[in-house]
């Protein structure tokens, strides 16, 4: 299992990323407010973020069910 890193981003929420196992870096900031942004990183600098994705609590809910499908 890899490691997550958390980062605490004062006035927004929580962020927490992590490495995949073909050393991408993903990630997910939870807002205070209850929203979730899906992170996903440049290849080439894992320190960009290249797209962030806004995702509802149905969004969440379908994202984990289609994950977690066996």
């Amino acid at each position: 299992m890899p490691d997550v890193d958390e980062t605490r981003l004062p006035g927004v929420g929580t962020k927490r990323d992590f490495l995949t196992g073909d050393r991408r870096r993903i990630g997910v900031i939870s807002h205070f407010n209850g929203r979730r942004s899906l992170l996903v990183y440049d290849g080439d600098d894992p320190d960009s973020c290249r797209d962030t994705v806004e995702l509802s609590e149905d969004d969440l809910r379908t994202l984990a069910e289609l994950l977690l499908d066996k």
